[in-house]
């Protein structure tokens, strides 16, 4: 989604059961003044498998941890879990 000054937002819908939130935490990772890159292999697992990481790649955009492990690395942006 593209906002009036041309910029990609992300929106996230949080989901609750039994007044409990799907999702306990989102910690962002690479900010503008250290930013992290890690290659395909080397992509960390959150909470055993159980969190996801969202990648930005050069050549295929925005992808989830478990895809990239087979495609490629790229600049970590935030873990959610």
């Amino acid at each position: 989604m593209k906002s009036a000054s041309n910029r990609i937002i992300i929106l996230l819908a949080l989901i609750f059961t039994d007044i409990k939130s799907r999702i306990s935490e989102i910690k962002r990772i690479s900010r503008p003044s250290c930013r992290v890159y890690t290659r395909a292999k080397k992509i960390p697992k959150i909470l055993g498998g159980y969190g996801t990481i969202v990648i930005s790649t050069s050549r295929r955009g925005l992808l989830t941890d478990k895809i990239a492990r087979f495609k490629e690395g790229g600049e970590i942006l935030f873990s959610i879990w």
